[in-house]
């Protein structure tokens, strides 16, 4: 500080070489560099100071399908079905498909989520739930109105009539979630008519009552447990029949 003030610091420096203030700076150079040079490759996807988290979810290789449905206006339609496991939670979900999101036929989508061991699943607002599973497959939720109730065999189901959009096909559907209250099994998605024809209540009723467990799962298991005594009346041997009111024992 006092050769600063008294006018001898550039003297001193003429003294040393460009050779050592050229040392000088390299030495700086090199402090500031290697740190950030190793915390960047420390940063790299393939690093071995950093490895790569597993991913959240998994996929299921060779999944079993759940569940099963038998309804006439179904058939002939391509099916599809995936399933993927929470890496932490491990949590499961079976999505299953019937028909095509783009194309103008009907369409229906069903997500079975359970939970490991029967603890109840988290829970969401139907709205937000229905948006997730419409984006999953590229459609968009236009609009859709307040859920009521459905009785299904399971119990009181929630349902609303949505418009679905991809591309430039907007189709009318229903969508749905449930049982209702707590539980470590849920079902949700929307079953969609055509641009020409809205989806009758009775659909989504009986594609509900008409499903079947096709695995040997407990937790499914437990979900269908004595509920074919209180399938819909309508929906009988898969047609769609009559009103969706009165909720019967069929023998």
């Amino acid at each position: 500080m006092v050769a600063l003030a008294s006018g001898h610091w550039p003297r001193a420096v003429g003294f040393m070489g460009a050779g050592t203030i050229g040392a000088i700076g390299l030495i700086f150079l090199g402090v500031a560099l290697f740190p950030w040079h190793d915390a960047q490759q420390s940063a790299l996807p393939g690093s071995a100071r950093s490895p790569a988290a597993p991913e959240e979810w998994q996929a299921v290789e060779k999944p079993a399908i759940p569940v099963s449905i038998d309804m006439p206006e179904w058939k002939g339609l391509a099916r599809s079905h995936e399933a993927r496991r929470h890496a932490r939670t491990r949590l499961r979900e079976d999505m299953i498909a019937i028909g095509q999101p783009q194309s103008n036929a009907l369409y229906a989508r069903l997500v079975l989520a359970r939970s490991a061991n029967g603890e109840a699943l988290p829970g969401s607002s139907f709205y937000l739930d229905v948006t997730r599973r419409a984006a999953q497959v590229g459609l968009a939720v236009i609009k859709t109105e307040a859920p009521t109730s459905l009785d299904t065999k399971f119990g009181p189901f929630e349902m609303a009539e949505a418009e679905l959009a991809t591309g430039s096909v907007t189709r009318p559907c229903f969508a749905f979630r449930g049982p209702e209250g707590e539980s470590g099994i849920r079902l949700t998605g929307f079953v969609c008519g055509t641009a020409e024809r809205k989806p009758d209540p009775r659909q989504l009723t009986c594609f509900i009552d008409r499903l079947e467990p096709s695995i040997e799962d407990r937790v499914v298991r437990d979900l269908f447990r004595g509920t074919d005594v209180y399938r819909n009346v309508a929906c009988r041997n898969g047609k769609v029949s009559g009103g969706t009111k009165n909720r019967v024992a069929v023998n």
